[in-house]
């Protein structure tokens, strides 16, 4: 079976949505989901995770909003989840590198940071960037939902996953098409 690539910005869970107002707030990490291997397009099959981050801004039933934001589950100081990583853990870039690979990414629970939401052109709010909370601003939110289970885009994401195994076996076999391709091509002039 060939599974379809997931672009992130097809996810439109339906219905009409309330959003929080964009830009820079105050939110803290509520719950963090492992959602397995997915493929995209783009960047082909890796292990995701997706924050739920609570926000400080209530919508009309008196709930905090809470926005998603898939990240490639890596520590590497150029992969999207570093920021996240720095601002929770102001300390991480001095933990000696094996403890960085073994680091339990639920320990970020709870943690308060500066968020930016941005509202997509499908009137969902994203989270997209992240950094440190100010000092002037500490100690932040305290978390008020529940998020034993994964819900909205997390669980839309876990519904997409790929099993570890099929994942593994879809990458070897991508990664050899890629090099017989790169083999076939060598030594032909691109014009």
């Amino acid at each position: 079976m060939v599974r379809k690539p997931i672009p992130v910005d097809d996810y439109d869970g339906g219905g009409n949505y309330e959003t929080p107002v964009p830009g820079s707030v105050v939110a803290v990490v509520g719950g963090l989901y492992d959602v397995g291997y997915q493929d995209s397009e783009k960047y082909g099959i890796k292990p995701k995770v997706v924050i739920a981050y609570e926000l400080e801004e209530r919508d009309s039933k008196g709930r905090r909003f809470v926005v998603f934001a898939p990240y490639t589950r890596s520590v590497h100081e150029k992969s999207a989840l570093r920021p996240v990583l720095d601002a929770c853990r102001p300390d991480f870039a001095q933990l000696p590198k094996d403890d960085r690979k073994t680091f339990d990414l639920t320990s970020l629970e709870g943690s308060s940071v500066m968020l930016t939401v941005k509202v997509t052109s499908k009137g969902r709010a994203r989270a997209t960037g992240v950094a440190p909370l100010p000092a002037q601003l500490k100690p932040g939110l305290e978390r008020e939902g529940d998020y034993a289970e994964p819900f909205g885009l997390a669980a839309w994401f876990l519904d997409q996953s790929i099993p570890a195994d099929k994942a593994h076996a879809l990458m070897a076999k991508r990664q050899a098409e890629a090099a017989k391709a790169s083999k076939e091509g060598a030594g032909e002039i691109p014009f």
